[in-house]
């Protein structure tokens, strides 16, 4: 490991419209690759990027949360409450944590540290669903029977009605990395003035980078477990996972689809953001996924297809049971 010192990074993102791919973690990090492959060629993209998948060097990202939200850890269930099941799981459902009672609690988390007006739901969007073909991956043409799917999209409530911004359009990306932070910054208003994900040619998925801050509080932590913040893999270090899992299904960036003509990656089982565990070592946990993400073996455009599935992780104190 270099021996640079781990920085923690707090960006604000400022969504310009609608977005048709979900902001995770491993996507964006692939998007930053193709911007810097875009903008310096493929032997610097090499160059950059040899070192992060050896962990010689680290860059981890989480997904882009909400505003002053993070993902709620999974805890273990409180015990069971006839007279409460109801609100149970109606908090339950609730994806997210205030920061600010996340870092109030995490010293002692258990079951009952997080009361209603401690939870929250995602920001307020407007998604709308489109027709689309269903393309044969084995073809590679449409088939003939049931060959509609559906995508959908989210339309953040950017503007109030009198037109002034609303905070919706705000996000928090998390980030720690040896690295100087300046270039990937610079790649971030790279990947957002381009567009992030799918139809970014329609404009979607445009973003700011708003601003950027050194992060002192959320990682300040000596703890028994860590959350993540990340669409991250399993690893053998990972030791009393609570985790959901995501299939990820990965597509490769036009130029490369083109080149290859196959732009679908293989689905990926990866854990969501809100995954709790304990941990042998001090990470970085997860790992750079190759050689099983393309059926390409060699690589596109000289650049071997992988996913990037480390987990960006904040450390917190859970109550041992029986407390």
């Amino acid at each position: 490991m270099d021996a640079r010192p781990m920085n923690h990074w707090r960006i604000t993102l400022e969504l310009e419209g609608p977005y048709a791919t979900p902001f995770v973690s491993g996507t964006l990090f692939g998007q930053m690759c193709w911007a810097k492959l875009r903008r310096e060629g493929t032997r610097a993209l090499e160059t950059w990027l040899a070192p992060i998948r050896e962990k010689a060097e680290v860059l981890l990202l989480s997904d882009v949360l909400p505003r002053g939200l993070l993902p709620r850890p999974l805890l273990p269930p409180p015990p069971f409450d006839p007279a409460r099941a109801a609100q149970h799981k109606k908090l339950k459902k609730k994806p997210f944590v205030r920061r600010e009672a996340f870092l109030a609690a995490r010293h002692d988390l258990g079951p009952d540290s997080f009361s209603e007006k401690d939870l929250a739901d995602a920001p307020e969007e407007k998604p709308t669903r489109r027709p689309h073909n269903v393309i044969d991956r084995l073809r590679g043409t449409v088939r003939d029977e049931a060959g509609l799917f559906f995508v959908d999209e989210w339309w953040p409530k950017l503007v109030d009605e009198q037109g002034r911004p609303t905070p919706d359009r705000l996000r928090d990306l998390y980030l720690a990395t040896t690295l100087p932070i300046e270039p990937i910054i610079e790649l971030l208003r790279a990947v957002g003035a381009w567009g992030f994900g799918r139809d970014s040619s329609w404009g979607r998925g445009r973003f700011l980078v708003e601003r950027y801050e050194a992060e002192h509080e959320l990682f300040a932590h000596s703890g028994n477990r860590w959350l993540s913040l990340s669409h991250g893999c399993w690893t053998d270090e990972l030791e009393e996972p609570r985790y959901r899992l995501a299939t990820h299904f990965g597509k490769l960036a036009i130029e490369a689809g083109m080149a290859c003509g196959r732009p679908w990656k293989r689905p990926i089982l990866l854990m969501k953001p809100g995954s709790t565990f304990a941990a042998r070592g001090p990470g970085p946990f997860g790992k750079w996924l190759e050689g099983i993400v393309h059926s390409e073996v060699p690589g596109i455009l000289g650049y071997t297809p992988g996913h990037h599935a480390f987990h960006l992780v904040v450390p917190y104190t859970e109550r041992s049971h029986g407390r």
